[in-house]
């Protein structure tokens, strides 16, 4: 079992923020599939976290890119991570 709590940063100031709110569950969603095929080693390495970044990161722009709305997420942080 993986628990996370994940962050998305922006630099683009309140409009973007406000474009990802209102895309928030579009985005969960893609996040969620993305976590959910990662295999129990792969995610146990100690790299784990910068090595899925990117992947995490291109999912919720992705989400963004089909509203039509500008890819602002430039950082998928993880604020809390829990294997069992």
């Amino acid at each position: 079992m993986m628990q996370v709590k994940l962050a998305l940063r922006t630099p683009y100031g309140q409009p973007m923020v406000d474009e990802i709110s209102a895309h928030e569950i579009g985005i969960r969603a893609a996040l969620l599939e993305r976590l959910s095929s990662v295999e129990s080693a792969t995610a146990s390495s100690e790299d784990f976290r910068s090595l899925i970044e990117p992947d995490l990161r291109g999912a919720a722009n992705a989400i963004l890119e089909e509203q039509k709305v500008f890819p602002g997420i430039d950082l998928v942080l993880f604020t809390e991570f829990l294997m069992q």
